[in-house]
């Protein structure tokens, strides 16, 4: 049909594109590959297997929206690289790790947070379930609401950040068995949450700082296995829901109808109900990816007018499979749904130049920000077949947090490395008494 033609085409020019770019730049992990690949397994899961099963395909127009947004992508990163005079490429001796070796004498400091967080945490846990009937109440949406809100919530940001941390030193500390148990309690307190996209950026972002320096065979492998990773861990959200509600079963054939369902909704509803989405252009206000800033502002000159971006980022439910339903329609459709083509096209430039300059500097110059700031990026993108998160305060809340932990850090080694001579005490002495 001519949904399967359109994907063929479709995938044929990612894949050259692909190619192009490994031998320019010999790696497949750059804003491009990383955004576009996801649409491409996805294309091909939906309309050469799961269209047998009802699902609805990935019509022609929505490969030739993501398509040109793709393009520009490609060709912002093509046109971009002539700005660095040299061939930017990361050097192969662990300048990712490298970059952090200077903040390992404050492993504790991080070890020491990070508990304080997984306690608090697991305490409001257990203080919810006792309050509202048990293990049972895992199950309930209140749960997830109670638990988004308050000082626990902008903990867990302080969590991610310790998490990441960890994870950046690991390789420069003796003390392994203590990382191991505290990234467990991290891990477990981070996932008590029951926001999924908490842990995926985790598991993406660490992913990316442990291949960015790999040869492109590694590279290709490792990221076969954190997909299966990371299926993995939705599934197994999906099973402490069903366990909570007292249905799950080893033998029961609806779970594992309803786990392969939720699994296979979850990856591919984005492209699916975009070609609805594509209808309803210029539907929503301009101010919309300006929520956070504004709530922002309205809690310094203590307004209590707040605005929730679910009312803002999506038309709402759509079918998206055999009793399936989803609300959302890729980051691209977000774009649409504000200004229609033209935005669309503008948040893609903009997004685009921000990614690859991120990139290209983070290849030139391995800084503890720009490594970061490289990595956030890429993990917005190669999540962009699914939300768009520039409407979430825990995206520039953990940047913040992050910058303000890197930034004590140097300061701190930055006076600790001052030289301490007897000339400088005398210095000081005599400057105090003239």
């Amino acid at each position: 049909m001519i949904e399967q033609l359109t994907s063929l085409m479709f995938i044929g020019i990612i894949f050259l594109l692909t190619i192009f770019d490994k031998r320019r730049l010999n790696t497949v992990l750059t804003p491009f590959t990383v955004t576009a690949w996801p649409f491409v397994l996805i294309s091909i899961l939906v309309n050469f297997t799961l269209v047998f099963l009802g699902f609805p395909p990935v019509t022609v127009r929505v490969h030739l929206f993501i398509l040109l947004n793709l393009l520009i992508l490609w060709g912002i990163g093509f046109t971009s690289s002539y700005l660095f005079k040299k061939k930017p490429e990361v050097s192969k001796n662990n300048a990712y790790t490298s970059a952090f070796e200077p903040f390992i004498r404050f492993e504790l400091f991080i070890i020491a947070i990070s508990w304080i967080i997984t306690i608090a945490t697991l305490y409001k846990v257990r203080e919810l379930l006792g309050k509202y009937g048990g293990f049972t109440f895992v199950g309930d949406p209140r749960f997830e609401e109670m638990m988004i809100v308050g000082i626990t919530a902008h903990l867990i940001q302080v969590g991610k950040v310790c998490f990441i941390l960890l994870c950046f030193l690991f390789k420069s500390s003796n003390r392994k068995w203590l990382y191991w148990l505290t990234l467990s309690g991290l891990f477990i307190a981070i996932a008590s949450i029951q926001v999924k996209y908490h842990l995926l950026w985790l598991f993406i972002i660490l992913f990316l700082f442990l291949n960015m320096e790999k040869q492109v065979s590694v590279q290709i492998k490792s990221l076969i296995k954190v997909c299966v990773l990371i299926i993995v861990v939705m599934n197994l959200f999906w099973i402490l829901l069903t366990l909570a509600w007292g249905t799950f079963s080893f033998t029961s054939k609806g779970i594992w109808e309803f786990l392969v369902k939720q699994t296979l909704n979850y990856i591919s509803s984005g492209p699916i109900a975009l070609d609805k989405w594509l209808n309803h252009g210029n539907s929503q206000p301009a101010r919309t990816l300006f929520l956070v800033f504004i709530n922002f502002k309205n809690v310094i000159f203590n307004n209590p007018l707040r605005f929730s971006a679910l009312n803002y980022v999506t038309i709402g439910f759509v079918e998206t499979g055999p009793k399936l339903v989803s609300n959302v329609g890729t980051a691209y459709g977000v774009y649409y749904l504000i200004g229609g083509y033209i935005f669309t096209i503008f948040m893609t430039v903009l997004i685009s130049s921000f990614s690859y300059l991120f990139f290209y500097l983070s290849r030139k110059k391995q800084t503890p920000y720009l490594i970061f700031l490289n990595l956030i990026s890429l993990t917005l993108g190669s999540l962009t077949f699914f939300v768009q998160y520039f409407t979430l305060l825990s995206l520039y809340e953990m940047i913040f947090i992050y910058v303000c932990f890197i930034a004590i850090f140097q300061v701190l080694n930055y006076f600790k490395s001052i030289p301490v001579t007897p000339e400088v005490i005398n210095s000081n002495k005599k400057g105090c008494f003239e």
